[in-house]
């Protein structure tokens, strides 16, 4: 406890410092905006702010005790290794409470106390989660100050995790529980006299993330070959690309896409609908959502709140109650609360058909809604079941809807003469996966629409399926004709393509799990196509090499009790034989 206290007076008055500076700094821009609004750009700028507090801090306060006369001061005092860790790691931790969460809990018991701004439970939460992410960082600011400097920086592997989970909400929180669970662990295998060889059970801290690091290592390597490639001039982005390739598609107009896709069709009306698309304009249907925003979840996909200018009025959506809750723009003055209900978050998003000033669409996953500024009342307007709606367009006299899975065409005028739910006039499933989508064109037609389907989001990567386009006609009475499909060829080899499988399957694999651990819903869904035999040949190769230069590096110890580093790079292969050579095992830190 002596420790304790003594190492929080040494950091205790420039805690309290810049805890009044954050404090500040949140009310200053409170009274500017709603930061509980805020889009995801904005609290990813605050998550790195507070990673890169909580980074320094540790770093710092143990930049002082790295050095070898004060670390053994320390480490040989009369208490044990683990003692001393938690005694200076709860100072440290302690620190952040007051710098991070404070602050903000106390912004949020303003906001709520004293205006009319909506305050979820989510909110509060937002204290623990920046808390946690600052912790995270801080102990791997720790880990960097008293590991060797040959993989010192590793911890940044585990913040990569944050910034790329998919998780959201108390999902999210366990995530960064998991990660500041295991960086304390990293801390700890080598918090004892000799840091050069950590804690013989606590290698693998240690080994995971420094495999990792140098899988990613070798991938930013492979990116700067590939900018030497494009500075070279051969490059299939460079210039021209090559014909028949799904780069080639992307970058064309939305009518130079549909010809291709009629090109090479036996269909005999083919030639017809290719006239027709010379002589139109096509419209490209965009995704208007990255992200479905999911319940409580602690960031905002975008402002979930719309502004009712005839009254002057702003709409906040809380997630707490499910419902719409106003207050004037000119006063902060509350106005009242929506009676409707929501069975799912909604988003503005954009204007239906028939709409008056003031009023405003909201989508809630498959289904949308018309709020209505001089009755305020909300009525459904469209109801996709259970899939999630992602863009809306007028084409001609018709108004299209995308989803995940389908799209829909509806006739305008239902929805200026009536406000009941309006029924589509026709669906079309989509030909693939919506993850792979990279265009949709479509021209009206006089008895449907022409639609032009490619497939090529993610052609270049391991994840995309394999690139075509498809055009099909979507007659008025909900038929659909097939015209064409149209394979096209990949602009990259397979060496490209599955650079971050061949490299590593293990650790591949282990990076995608982590990535969408306890996440939920997500629009990123795709049909990769089959890893092709040489990749797997590859890794193979490549994963026998490792298990020989461990062999050959542990040839002077006992083989039968270091069998778990031959087994570990034999999974991993080369990024976890780079591992053990950095980490230097000898016959005293035995896994």
């Amino acid at each position: 406890m002596t420790l304790f206290r003594a190492e929080w007076s040494r950091m205790g008055t420039y805690a309290l410092l810049l805890a009044l500076a954050h404090l500040g700094g949140l009310i200053f821009l409170s009274r500017m905006v709603d930061l509980g609004q805020q889009n995801l750009a904005v609290h990813w700028s605050f998550g790195a702010t507070y990673a890169l507090v909580g980074g320094l801090l540790g770093f710092a306060q143990f930049a002082t005790y790295a050095r070898p006369n004060p670390w053994l001061s320390l480490i040989h005092r009369p208490r044990s290794e683990l003692a001393i860790a938690m005694a200076l790691l709860g100072a440290g931790w302690l620190v952040l409470v007051l710098i991070v969460p404070l602050p903000i809990a106390l912004t949020a018991l303003w906001q709520e106390t004293l205006t009319a701004r909506v305050v979820d439970t989510r909110h509060w939460l937002l204290a623990l989660a920046a808390w946690q992410i600052a912790a995270c960082a801080y102990c791997c600011g720790v880990f960097a100050a008293l590991a060797p400097r040959r993989f010192a920086a590793i911890g940044i592997v585990l913040l990569f995790w944050l910034i790329n989970a998919r998780a959201t909400g108390g999902s999210m929180l366990v995530v960064q529980c998991l990660v500041l669970t295991w960086s304390a662990w990293m801390v700890a295998a080598l918090f004892k006299a000799n840091r050069e060889r950590p804690r013989k059970l606590a290698v693998v801290a240690i080994a995971m993330p420094l495999a990792m690091a140098t899988y990613f290592a070798a991938l930013v390597a492979f990116a700067a070959v590939e900018l030497i490639w494009i500075a070279w001039g051969t490059h299939p982005n460079n210039g021209g690309p090559p014909p028949g390739g799904h780069n080639e598609v992307e970058k064309a107009t939305s009518q130079d896409r549909m010809l291709a896709a009629l090109a090479s069709s036996e269909h005999p009306d083919a030639p017809l609908l290719a006239e027709q698309v010379k002589l139109s304009a096509p419209v490209s249907i965009g995704s208007s959502l990255s992200r479905l925003p999911q319940w409580f979840e602690l960031a905002n996909v975008s402002p979930m709140e719309f502004d009712d200018e005839r009254s002057g009025v702003r709409y906040v959506f809380s997630h707490d109650d499910g419902r719409l809750h106003g207050y004037r723009i000119r006063d902060g003055a509350a106005v009242g609360t929506v009676p409707h209900q929501f069975q799912h978050p909604p988003l503005p998003f954009g204007r239906l058909p028939g709409m008056r000033d003031g009023d405003a669409a909201l989508v809630a996953r498959g289904r949308v809604y018309h709020f209505e500024s001089e009755s305020g009342q909300v009525s459904l307007r469209v109801d996709l079941g259970d899939e999630a709606l992602v863009s809306m367009a007028p084409v001609g006299e018709a108004y299209v809807a995308l989803s995940d899975r389908a799209l829909y065409v509806f006739d305008a005028r239902p929805f200026i003469a009536t406000l009941d739910v309006v029924a589509p006039r026709a669906r079309l499933p989509l030909p693939g996966k919506y993850g792979d989508l990279s265009n949709l064109d479509l021209i009206e037609l006089v008895d449907g629409h022409l639609l032009v389907a490619t497939f090529g989001r993610l052609a270049h990567d391991a994840l995309g399926a394999p690139p075509y386009q498809t055009a099909q006609v979507l007659r008025s009475d909900g038929t659909v004709d097939d015209i064409h499909r149209r394979a096209m060829s990949y602009d990259f080899g397979w060496l490209y393509r599955y650079q971050a499988v061949w490299l590593s399957p293990g650790l591949y694999t282990l990076r995608e799990r982590a990535k969408y651990l306890f996440a939920g819903p997500s629009l990123e869904s795709t049909a990769p196509a089959p890893v092709p035999h040489a990749v797997w040949a590859l890794a193979m190769v490549l994963g026998l090499l490792a298990v020989l230069l461990t062999l050959w590096r542990l040839h002077a110890n006992n083989g039968l009790r270091r069998w778990p580093w031959i087994v570990a790079s034999g999974l991993f292969g080369l990024p976890m034989l780079i591992a053990l050579w950095l980490i230097e095992l000898d016959s005293e830190t035995r896994p």
